[in-house]
């Protein structure tokens, strides 16, 4: 910290020299001194630098030029201000210090790049792009100064570690450094070529980055709005500076080798980069890490109390493991193929050794009778073989299996190349977030007998065997060589054997072709499987030998099968057999637009490709897990078993319509009007809430003689033709033609942005009184008045909690005009809101007609109209009702179970208890973000509403519909409603549990903490 004094010069130096009235203040710095310097008079910032006693002129004047070229470049580079005199570099004498050279640039606006809780993928590769215009901007430029032997310099990157090392106390960050040596060294002896020079930055990290966005957020407008800093400039290899931003940006990234091939891709679609430079791309990544590590050590021998010198050491001891683990040739193989460069030659060379050695069948595999012939078992997250928990799914795989071969003799199954599984649960396939669970099946499955005999496909040599007996492992394994065109080995890995018959095998003992070498183990010894052998082709084994995984993450699917290619001709089966990969999401898309209206809309702007789900939970073609925080309609849980089997049973034993007496819909509508307070006893069944609500629409109609209909602003009860006309969401809207002379539309009762606020005790009644107006606008035009419809919690119209005397003022205006009160009840019945089974009852009113949709089914096509026995009686006027398959046996026997589970599982209390923590996280973890306009909701009913200004309550519209996608990229699922679609809508299946809310809220806030961290930015 510098002393009063000391400013006061600088101060004082800024009026000489610049002619500006201005105050600093002190910005922290590693070797220079650096100051904000803001103008009393106009506000105007710029920063002023003065440079440590020993820099030299001649790198100042560069500094000056490189920005300069930088800026006439169109880079966001700060602009140099000339002096009174027109000098660009000013010097302070004096005040007990060395003179020191000094330069005032621009304030550039925006945040540092570390203070983003996110890293969009747009923003990933504009960052490569920038730096890869620097290179250009600065290829063939000449500055004598720059040549300078500098630690920080990635070429003496080994010159500074390896007697640095010692410096560094902490044995843990030792250890990497050491790890990081031995990689850069290794890789750098296989690399061949030259990489070229020039000028580089040198210090690219995570604070000399600016970032800002616009008003509006969206995906890709966060944007690098300054490139600041340029002390560590030296004239260095090109791609130093590419390996230099990675490093940082990487910095507690989930999936760093993402985010780096992003930022490679958006490098080198502007400055191609060389075979030679993609190579050392990663290992240059950790090397810069280490660098650091040892640097700071050492500058903190020197210098403890200076804080900023380890301002990166903790995230990079979070960080280098991970980069570490992952081997440098599958980095270097995914470079390529996000850069869409060729594979390395010994991917290609594995798939030519595979043509070359193929079989007739699977006798060249395993020792099986002349002719058995194998067919494609599917084991993929659709399968319909496995069902139920995917935690279990591994428990039922065996009978799954056996079922299968019973059905089949004398056919092996065969598990399929690059299908995605969701029987990988245990923690050895866990990678870390969902996006990055391993789930990519590498190899081919060929189930058979425990003690079948395995056959090697070639001549070769063992290269590892081993016994790893961990449950979910392979038991015994086994791993051949065999030459290859080139010189270029390739590997088969023989898995799931009896670890006896491999124990007589050891490195580099000679296999020969159809040789048998080992037998298939029972599940007490491979790892608790089914038996069967697994076998994969392995370009490049990266040193892994047997610990060569078996299972990849989809995000590199691609790269791993490229390494890893369909072994299936070698045991002569076909694509068809071998093949498990599914139609991507992208050609269905494209598909669904050829065939189905595009008045379908698809949720997010990455459509997502569904195959399973599970309770509170969803998995895509890939098998990652979505968090479902938005479906309320499996209401108690995706797949739940009890809804499964009473569907299952009942269609095995008849579904008809509802001309023939049922037990089953005697039963359910026993059990469904238990449920209601008297006078609700009667109910009739349908297919669809959109049905129900037609229905109560005529029931209204019928029972009172009355036409005309009251609805509220924003309201949704339906598609059909009559419930558009009630439906302002819809009438309203595009597309729509306004509401008909029979519907009256009165003020939603929104207490915060609406005419009467939450603030305003009377607000129920004054909301309520918007009824007598309609009611007399009805009679002023001889209308008769059938009946007031609304949610009780209006859901597209924001998921509104309505004031609790609302109802209460309301309903008895209806009813002494002749009208009847419909309750849509499609959202919040079944206890959705905790405290109560129907969302009414919190209100104290009994409505007339109740509407229930699909929730009550679960999904499966089921939805109920409750009513009075006198409303029904009016109905019964001669005109049959008859919905063909509404309430048919299996809807009942689903509607059934949903009771049953509601009760036996406590849901509506677990909705109590899960809605009480997530609102209690909430409000305490986003409710003051400046986004935040209110958090509303009960039980499991939550709606949080986003606007831009609290005073005029602007929609933030963009930016909602950015959090909802970015939590969908996350793996949280979630909509948007209102009426400006800034809300955000929270309604998961009553299964959502704490751990849930704990998971939604957090990931939330981190959105939202973007949000801000890419807003205006203070000093």
């Amino acid at each position: 910290m510098h002393s009063p004094d000391l400013l006061h010069a600088v101060e004082a130096l800024i009026c000489d020299e610049y002619g500006k009235v201005a105050e600093v203040r002190e910005l922290p710095g590693e070797r220079d001194w650096n100051f904000l310097v803001r103008e009393q008079e106009s506000g105007t910032r710029w920063v002023l630098k003065l440079f440590a006693p020993a820099e030299s002129r001649g790198f100042v004047d560069a500094e000056v030029a490189v920005m300069d070229r930088l800026g006439s470049a169109g880079l966001p580079v700060p602009h140099v201000v000339r002096s009174r005199a027109g000098h660009p570099v000013i010097t302070l004498t004096g005040h007990g210090t060395a003179p020191r050279l000094g330069r005032m640039v621009s304030f550039l606006p925006g945040r540092p790049l570390a203070r983003l809780t996110l890293l969009p993928e747009a923003l990933q590769e504009e960052l490569g792009a920038a730096v890869a215009k620097i290179a250009l901007a600065l290829d063939g430029f000449e500055l004598p100064a720059i040549r300078r032997p500098f630690d920080w310099d990635l070429a003496r990157g080994l010159a500074v570690i390896k007697p640095g090392r010692d410096a560094v106390t902490d044995s843990f960050l030792c250890g990497l450094v050491h790890k990081v040596a031995a990689g850069f060294t290794a890789t750098r002896q296989r690399v061949h070529g030259e990489l070229p020079d020039s000028i580089i930055h040198g210090d690219l990290n995570d604070w000399n980055l600016l970032v800002s966005a616009g008003s509006a957020v969206e995906p890709g407008s966060c944007r690098l709005t300054g490139i600041i800093d340029f002390g560590d400039m030296v004239w260095s290899k090109t791609v130093h500076d590419l390996a230099i931003a990675i490093a940082y940006a990487v910095l507690d990234r989930d999936d760093p080798l993402d985010v780096a091939a992003r930022i490679a891709g958006g490098y080198h679609r502007v400055r191609p980069l060389n075979s030679g430079e993609v190579a050392l791309l990663w290992p240059l990544v950790q090397m810069r890490l280490a660098v650091s590590v040892v640097m700071a050590a050492r500058q903190m021998l020197a210098d403890p109390g200076n804080e900023y010198l380890g301002v990166t050491q903790v995230p990079i001891r979070r960080t280098l493991p991970l980069l570490l683990e992952i081997p440098g040739a599958f980095a270097e193989a995914a470079l390529r193929h996000e850069l869409g460069l060729s594979p390395p030659t010994a991917f290609s060379g594995a798939s030519r050794w595979i043509q070359q050695n193929r079989g007739r069948d699977l006798v060249a595999v395993l020792d099986l009778p002349p002719g058995t012939m194998s067919e494609r078992i599917d084991l993929g997250v659709g399968s319909p073989l496995i069902q139920g928990d995917p935690a279990r799914m591994h428990d039922q795989l065996d009978s799954a299996v056996t079922a299968w071969q019973a059905a089949r003799p004398g056919k092996v199954g065969t598990g399929g190349w690059g299908e995605a599984r969701l029987i990988y649960q245990s923690p050895q396939f866990d990678a870390g977030p969902d996006a990055r669970q391993r789930t990519i099946h590498l190899g081919l499955d060929f189930f058979a007998p425990a003690g079948t005999a395995v056959r090697a496909v070639a001549d070769g040599t063992v290269h590892d065997v081993r016994v790893i007996d961990e449950p979910l492992d392979y038991g015994g394994v086994v791993m051949l060589r065999h030459a290859a065109e080139a010189g270029e080995p390739v590997c088969l890995l023989y898995g799931h054997l009896d670890p006896d018959s491999i124990s007589s095998l050891s490195p580099g003992q000679s296999i020969q072709r159809g040789q048998i070498f080992a037998r298939l183990g029972d599940r007490s010894l491979n790892g608790g499987w089914t038996p069967h052998l697994h076998l994969q082709v392995i370009a490049d084994d990266f040193g892994l030998g047997c610990g060569f995984p078996g299972v990849s993450a989809a995000r590199w699917r691609e790269v791993w099968l490229a390494g890893s290619p369909d072994p299936g001709p070698l045991a002569g089966t076909g694509p068809a057999i071998s093949n498990g990969k599914p139609a991507g999401t992208g050609e269905l898309v494209q598909q669904r637009h050829e065939r189905i209206g595009r008045s379908v809309r698809l949720s997010y702007r990455e459509p997502l490709q569904m195959v399973r789900g599970w309770m509170q939970f969803l998995y895509d073609e890939n098998g990652r897990r979505y968090l479902d925080a938005y479906n309320n309609v499996p209401h108690v849980g995706h797949c739940h078993p009890r809804v499964v089997e009473a569907a299952a049973r009942q269609l095995a034993l008849l579904n008809s319509n509802t001309r023939y007496v049922s037990r089953l819909q005697t039963e359910f509508a026993e059990r469904l009007i238990a449920t209601f307070p008297e006078p609700l006893n009667t109910c009739f069944f349908l297919n669809s809430a959109s049905e129900a609500n037609e229905l109560a629409l005529r029931l209204a109609r019928v029972a009172t003689c009355g036409g005309d209909i009251i609805v509220t602003e924003h309201a949704y009860h339906g598609h059909t033709t009559s419930l558009i006309d009630i439906s302002p969401y819809k009438h309203a809207g595009p597309g729509g033609q306004g509401a008909p002379e029979c519907v009256q539309v009165i003020p939603v009762a929104d207490t915060f942005r609406g005419p009467h606020r939450a603030y305003d005790p009377d607000a129920g009644r004054k909301y309520a009184e918007y009824a007598s107006g309609a009611i007399a606008r009805i009679a002023s035009r001889g209308g008769k008045l059938a009946g007031f419809i609304a949610e009780t919690c209006p859901s597209v119209g924001g998921q509104l909690i309505l004031p609790t005397d609302y109802f209460a003022r309301l309903y008895p205006l209806i009813r002494a005009a002749g009208g009847v009160c419909i309750a849509d009840e499609v959202q919040t019945g079944y206890g959705r809101m905790g405290d109560c089974f129907y969302a009414f009852e919190a209100h104290g009113v009994v409505p007339d007609i109740v509407v229930l949709g699909k929730p009550i089914g679960n999904g499966f096509p089921l939805a109920a109209v409750v009513t009075t026995r006198a409303i029904a009686a009016a109905f019964d006027n001669g005109m049959e009702f008859f919905s063909t398959f509404g309430g048919n046996h299996t809807s009942c026997a689903v509607g059934l179970a949903v009771l049953d589970v509601v009760r036996d599982e406590g849901l509506q209390q677990r909705a109590r208890e899960a809605g009480e923590c997530l609102g209690t996280l909430l409000r305490e973890t986003v409710a003051s973000h400046r986004l935040v306009g209110e958090i509303r909701g009960r039980g499991l009913f939550w709606g949080v509403e986003l606007v831009r200004d609290h005073e005029t309550l602007e929609p933030a519209t963009s930016e909602t519909s950015w959090v909802c996608n970015q939590l969908r990229r996350e793996g949280i699922l979630i909509g948007t409603d209102g009426p400006a679609h800034n809300v955000l809508k929270i309604r998961p299946p009553m299964v959502f549990d704490q751990s849930n809310a704990e998971q939604l809220v957090r990931t939330l806030g981190r959105a939202l903490d973007f949000i801000v961290a890419t807003g205006p930015a203070d000093d």
